[in-house]
């Protein structure tokens, strides 16, 4: 009975705005037919035949960088991302997240709990364990010894001795909704957002988090009903904080969280997967339609100039990507994208260049 009722919210719940967006998420996540198995190792990452998809990217310095996706796929440049090598992660589940503090020390995190180490540069990867076995979306550290990962059932997990212990920092039952992304701007101040708008806030490391958003109930026809869902977040200080979302949703506070604005009003009214926000006003969006760019703190955004571009079937917009998943900077005016397909795209230069798609070696 209770596997009844079970089946019958799901369906109810992928009749809602809320339930197609996570529909359209598992199908672009797990059930792509692009799939690869993770240990091919020693090849080049774009030459392998089969293309698949990259859903996090990592720079620690303006060489060394890592991408991670689908079917345990890991992927390295040792020269600012012109080529990339495959490694070895030693696992077929789907990594949703990398993190690396320097060239030698990272950790990827994805399905089942699985959470991986390296401290070789991903010449090998070791598994840790983790409290929870299910998804593992975003993982941060801000030293080698202390960390945080963001999950589903708006779980939080958190390290002070590099991962060798994990321990459950917050799992509020009574919400219970998926955490996609967390942002800390010290070992203290941090942020973490997910679905039904909610935004949970800390600044003692996560000893305490505070909700600073988010809702959701149960209409009078059943159907579950709430705050638009929230896919990344990116801190920059202590009081200045982005967030994007489903439908072209964008969000700014300047209050440390206290209050949002909307920003971005210019944005298409597509999900918005990724947000990174660097120095010189630049904020940058990645999402279903590709890359967004602002640089006048989000007041404005423009579409990203692609080499080479590829026109999508209504003739209105440039891409050569259906979505970008991740973004970060590298050194101080460049920055590398990742997303469908094995989609790496790299922007160095000033503000009338491309970016530009990484071909196959």
């Amino acid at each position: 009975m209770g596997s009844l009722s079970n089946s019958f919210m799901f369906f109810s719940f992928i009749g809602t705005r809320a339930g197609k967006c996570m529909f359209w998420i598992f199908l672009m996540i797990y059930l792509s037919p692009t799939m690869l198995l993770a240990d091919a190792g020693n090849m080049s990452l774009l030459s392998l035949g089969k293309k698949y998809d990259l859903f996090s990217v990592s720079f620690p310095n303006e060489t060394d960088g890592w991408v991670c996706g689908r079917m345990g796929i890991i992927g390295r440049t040792a020269d600012g991302g012109d080529s990339w090598e495959q490694q070895k992660s030693g696992t077929d589940h789907t990594l949703a997240s990398i993190y690396f503090l320097n060239s030698k020390l990272g950790w990827a995190v994805g399905d089942f709990g699985t959470i991986l180490r390296t401290t070789d540069g991903g010449i090998t990867w070791k598994k840790q364990k983790s409290p929870v076995q299910h998804w593992l979306f975003d993982v941060h550290f801000s030293d080698p010894d202390t960390g945080w990962i963001s999950a589903e059932r708006t779980t939080i997990l958190h390290t002070t001795d590099g991962g060798k212990n994990w321990r459950i920092q917050l799992q509020a039952q009574e919400e219970e909704v998926a955490l996609q992304s967390i942002s800390f701007v010290s070992d203290k101040i941090g942020w973490a957002v997910g679905e039904y708008g909610y935004i949970y806030h800390t600044k003692d490391g996560g000893e305490t988090w505070v909700p600073q958003a988010g809702h959701f109930d149960i209409d009078e026809g059943g159907d579950l009903v709430g705050d638009v869902f929230l896919f990344s977040v990116a801190a920059v200080d202590e009081q200045t904080v982005y967030a994007v979302g489903i439908e072209g949703h964008a969000l700014k506070s300047k209050n440390g969280g206290q209050s949002w604005s909307l920003i971005g009003t210019d944005l298409p009214k597509k999900h918005l997967l990724s947000v990174f926000a660097g120095k010189a006003d630049i904020v940058i969006i990645g999402g279903e339609e590709g890359l967004f760019i602002s640089r006048d703190e989000g007041l404005t955004f423009q579409d990203a100039n692609v080499t080479p571009p590829k026109c999508n079937p209504s003739k209105q917009r440039v891409l050569e990507y259906s979505w970008i998943g991740d973004i970060t900077g590298v050194g101080e005016n460049a920055y590398v994208a990742v997303g469908k397909d094995t989609g790496i795209y790299i922007f160095q230069g000033n503000a009338k260049d491309s970016w530009q798609k990484v071909e196959s070696e």
